[in-house]
This record gives C-alpha cells, structure tokens and sequence, in this order.
C-alpha cells in the first residue's frame, strides 16, 4: 500500500493472490463450478509469455479470480473502487456472482465503484472473464501480439465520501488547459468533477494554487458552489505574469482531498 499526496484517499496495489484457469468459457456458474485447474499468479499476468515462440498464440477465454475480505472500520464513511489498468481484450468483472462492468479495449484502464457490492461479514468473490479473441474490439489488426489477460496492475482505492470522480474514464478526474499564452502571461485552467456519494449535502471547493519552482504560491483561485447533493463540475482560471512559473503544481481540494497536476510553462524576456 502507499499513501497519495493527501490522507482522504488510499491506494493499495491488488495483485497478489490471484487465481488462474484457462478455461474457454464465458458462463460465470460453469466455471465456479471446477474446482480443478486454477494455478496462483501474480498480477500483471498474460497466458501469452510465449507468444513469440509459439506460431499460433493461444486467442480464447481465460478466467481470473481473488478472494478478499474488507471490514465494517474499513468501509465507514468510505467509498471502495477497483481500478484496472489494462485487460486484454475484453473483460467481465464479477463480484460475489453479480457482473459488474463490461469493458470493451485492452489499452485503456477502467474503474468500478464496488462500494455497495462488497460483503463486511463474509469473504468477496471476485472474478474476471478476459476474452483476447474478439475481432471487433480494435485494433483490429496489427503487427504485434494481442497479449490475453490481466497484464497490467489492478489497484483498490479507498475514497471519502467526497471526492474529486474516479469514474471519469479511469482518469485523476483532473483537467489542466493552457487556453491562452502570450509572452507577457498565461491563463491556466483547471477543471473536474467533485463528487459527493454521502446521503446528506456537501460544501465542495475547488482551490487552484500555482507554485513556482521553489515552492512560492503565485496565484490562487478558490470556487465555493453551492451545497452539493450528489455531484458538481468545477472550473478554475488564474493567471501568471511572464517569467514567473516554469513548472506549476494545482492542488485541487474537496474537503481533505488534494491532489497535483503538472504543467510547463516559459515565460520569455523581451
């Protein structure tokens, strides 16, 4: 496990104790059904390695599955996701038997918001179904090899109740944009999606802080909207004078969430 920039969220890497079982089947209750044929792995894990030895690399459905256990002290005031970075080519995200998500793309990571779906008094079942066969999820074709399988790391992420999105296609939920720059000075903007899973209202805010190299804060934005009862899009503009920030750091803040973006910008000497 290690800490982010700011204690309200943890991610902790979820890659050890995995199951593993080449089993050309896409039925859930099938497969739960063998007991034989599951070998231990350890993510970022493809049933390709030999891909470049063997002519014809194996393309079909192979299954994954973990058993977790997460407690009541865990979960109080906490929102539970699961984040994939890469699966080959498609993926069925089971847990305890009930399909969660379908992910269509092996380059591009996803997340799954399992806060309801987990069980505090009994051990989680969670299962995949990966699928590298599939001819119309592009890239439909290529000079290289379609690796099958979980092949990049899977994390799980514990949140406040109020955080800024994790669901926004598997990104920081942070956007940082340059809309205008001149010599003299530069306007930054920064945008996101601030969410609130709690059943009661939220005060949100979004702080933009611009640093200079030696840590120097340089221009501040702060938007306070109003009370937020499941989720709000925010915008911060500042602007810089020019020499003053090579490299800018924006800490944007959701009660005790914080978290920094990075952008270059030169200002020039006339």
């Amino acid at each position: 496990m290690y800490p982010v920039v700011n204690a309200g969220r943890v991610v902790q890497s979820f890659n050890d104790g995995w199951y593993y079982a080449a089993c050309d089947d896409n039925r859930l209750q099938e497969v739960q059904r063998h007991e034989e044929g599951w070998q231990q792995v350890h993510l970022p894990h493809t049933w390709n390695a030999d891909a470049y030895s063997t002519r014809n690399y194996r393309r079909a459905s192979s299954w994954y599955k973990k058993e977790f256990r997460t407690d009541a002290a865990q979960m109080r005031d906490k929102q539970l996701y699961l984040k994939f970075d890469g699966v080959n080519s498609l993926a069925d995200v089971y847990l305890n038997g009930e399909l969660l998500t379908t992910h269509k793309g092996g380059y591009s990571a996803f997340t799954v918001d399992i806060t309801d779906k987990v069980r505090t008094d009994a051990p989680n079942l969670l299962m995949v179904h990966v699928n590298n066969q599939n001819d119309r999820i592009p890239p439909l074709s290529g000079d290289f090899t379609i690796f099958g399988g979980i092949y990049r790391n899977v994390w799980l992420i514990s949140a406040a109740k109020q955080h800024i999105s994790l669901t926004d296609y598997a990104s920081t939920g942070i956007y940082v944009d340059l809309p205008s720059v001149s010599e003299d000075r530069a306007e930054i903007s920064v945008r996101g999606t601030l969410v609130n899973r709690d059943v009661r209202r939220a005060v949100l805010k979004l702080d933009v802080e611009v640093l200079d190299t030696d840590g120097k804060t340089v221009a501040q934005s702060l938007q306070r909207p109003d009370r937020c009862r499941r989720g709000v899009r925010l915008r911060g503009t500042v602007t810089v004078g020019k020499a003053t920030v090579v490299v800018a750091r924006f800490p944007l803040s959701v009660q005790r969430e914080s978290f920094f973006e990075r952008c270059a910008w030169q200002g020039v000497e006339r």
